[in-house]
Formats: C-alpha cells, sequence, structure tokens
C-alpha cells in the first residue's frame, strides 16, 4: 500500500507513457490548497511559469514541487524535500 502525507496537494494528469502534462486553473487550486492548509503542492513542471505569476503571499503560503514523469511525481509524495516555487 502507498500513502501520501496528510499535508501533499498533488493536481495535473499523467500521460500513459508516465509523463505529466501541463494543467489549467493553477490560481484557483492553489488558493484552495492554502485555504485547506496544506503545505506542499505537486504541480506539473510545464506549469512553473504560472507558479511563479502566482500573488506573492500565496507563494509564501505553499511549498511548491514540479515534476515532469510519474517517478518524481512518486517521489515527491513520499518524501519531505522542499519545493523550489517560492
Amino acid at each position: 500500500s502507498f500513502y501520501a502525507p496528510a499535508q501533499l496537494c498533488t493536481t495535473g494528469a499523467l500521460s500513459l507513457t508516465g509523463g505529466v502534462w501541463k494543467i489549467d486553473g493553477l490560481n484557483i487550486k492553489a488558493q484552495g490548497a492554502a485555504y485547506r492548509e496544506q503545505r506542499r503542492v505537486v504541480v506539473p513542471e510545464a506549469n512553473r511559469a504560472d507558479v511563479e505569476g502566482l500573488p506573492v503571499e500565496l507563494r509564501r503560503k505553499l511549498n511548491f514541487h514540479f515534476v515532469s514523469d510519474v517517478s518524481q511525481l512518486l517521489k515527491a509524495a513520499v518524501s519531505g524535500e522542499s519545493g523550489r516555487g517560492r
């Protein structure tokens, strides 16, 4: 069995080959994570520029992990590493 930490949010879509696709609506999803007091958010690498465009006060509340394939997603889910989105 695999259990992700309770303070972890993920958003995105996976391809059949394990790739992670870019998403829309990151701003509202990040606001939802902050509202629920989640701290770690995993987002597709393709959305890095979108994270950098979020309001500073929102980026300070969240710790973003950028992933481009499912192996990176799983590593981010089980590790306590800090993201690089701030």
